[in-house]
C-alpha cells in the first residue's frame, strides 16, 4: 500500500512484480568462508568445456562485468529511442551542445 505502482504514461498499472530478499553469507558460512568457496566454485565453472568453443563459459555477473568494462572505455550504449529522447530534451532545454557527437547526430 506504501508503493506506488509503476506506470509507463501514468494512465493504469503496469502489472509489476519484484521480490527483494537480502541475505548475509556470513551468516551462513563465517570466517569468510562463503567467499572462498565462492571463488572455487565459480573457478570451476568458468573452467568446464564450453559447448562453443569460440565462447567462454560464463557465470552470473560476467556479462555485466564485461559491460561495465566496455562502458568505462567506451561510454555508455544506449537504445536509439532513449538517445533521441535526450537529443529532445536537449533541445528543449537548450543545451544541444553539450551533448556528445553521437547523440548530437542522430
Amino acid at each position: 500500500p506504501d508503493v506506488l505502482p509503476w506506470r509507463v504514461d501514468r494512465a493504469g498499472p503496469v502489472d509489476y512484480g519484484h521480490c527483494f530478499i537480502c541475505i548475509d553469507p556470513e551468516k551462513l558460512r563465517p570466517g569468510a568462508q562463503f567467499q572462498g568457496d565462492l571463488a572455487k566454485y565459480l573457478a570451476r565453472m568458468r573452467g568446464l568445456q564450453p559447448a562453443d568453443v569460440g565462447a567462454p563459459v560464463l557465470v552470473p555477473g560476467d556479462p555485466e562485468k564485461s559491460e561495465e568494462a566496455q562502458a568505462s572505455s567506451g561510454g555508455v550504449r544506449l537504445n536509439r529511442n532513449v538517445a533521441a529522447g535526450l537529443r529532445s530534451l536537449a533541445h528543449e532545454l537548450g543545451c544541444e551542445a553539450e551533448l556528445p557527437p553521437g547523440i548530437r547526430d542522430l
